[in-house]
């Protein structure tokens, strides 16, 4: 508790050793410390800070001409932030809401010397409505752009946002939807626009089914937005409830193909998308 005050102060030491997935385009091998402090305004609003140092190992720079795009060199790279999340909870349950909201503030810079130079945005609101007695209404909006702050630099693609997969929009892959490579890879992107409806109703005993409509997309840049862009998928989930929260099956389709190679997907998961 740091001068007197009520605000606990937490330090956590990480490594990453950065296992590469056919999504990234390199492997990062991750060292840091990491200082959190977080301020409890009210019983449903608190303000959390953070320091940290990162060392990034670079290894395996799989497109030599993205390489020379957005000048990766193999080696270390050394990253200084500092960060700012405010945290409005007023859900009834954290793991299977029926009524509240949640609103996240999501702030980060790098710099302070270090070899990233970058600002990060991201704000998320989340709705839940019980309509009548086993029938819960819910909705989430996201925002998020990422920019670099020093000239002629972009913003490496490990520190980009990424978008896809069963927590933000379903019937695509983890990390599917944005910009990709020559070879289909994943790039990550800089401006994130995305909307979920879902609808749950309890069947019986612990079993809920759900609908749902998911929309959204990544761009590699601000100026690039485009509604004509925005995916938009939909489909059914069933979910069981256990004690530590529901274990869920998803099945979407898109309602908007825009990409040749989408098709429907399952999605298996751990609590709720949002």
């Amino acid at each position: 508790y740091p001068f007197g005050y009520d605000i606990p102060l937490r330090a956590e030491l990480y490594f990453d050793p950065g296992n590469r997935s056919e999504s990234e385009q390199y492997r990062v091998q991750k060292t840091g410390l990491k200082i959190n402090s977080t301020y409890q305004l009210s019983e449903k609003v608190n303000h959390q800070f953070s320091l940290s140092y990162e060392r990034a190992d670079i290894f395996g720079v799989k497109d030599h001409q993205i390489q020379e795009e957005i000048k990766i060199k193999e080696g270390i790279r050394i990253k200084r932030t500092i960060g700012y999340i405010y945290n409005r909870d007023t859900r009834d349950n954290v793991f299977a809401p029926k009524s509240g909201s949640n609103t996240l503030l999501r702030s980060e810079y790098a710099g302070f010397g270090g070899d990233d130079n970058y600002l990060l945005l991201q704000l998320s609101w989340a709705r839940y409505i019980t309509l009548r007695e086993g029938l819960i209404y819910t909705s989430r909006i996201m925002l998020g752009g990422i920019g670099n702050l020093r000239e002629n630099e972009d913003v490496l693609p490990h520190n980009r946002l990424f978008l896809g997969g069963g927590g933000s929009i379903r019937g695509f892959m983890e990390k599917g939807v944005g910009p990709k490579d020559k070879n289909g890879l994943p790039l990550g992107g800089k401006a994130l626009f995305l909307m979920n409806f879902e609808l749950r109703s309890h069947i019986f005993w612990k079993f809920w089914a759900a609908g749902f409509i998911d929309i959204g997309n990544l761009w590699g840049s601000i100026e690039q937005i485009t509604p004509s862009q925005l995916r938009i998928t939909g489909g059914w989930g069933l979910s069981f409830m256990t004690p530590i929260g529901p274990l869920r099956f998803d099945y979407a389709y898109h309602i908007r193909k825009l990409d040749p190679e989408a098709h429907t997907r399952w999605h298996l998961g751990v609590f709720y998308a949002f």
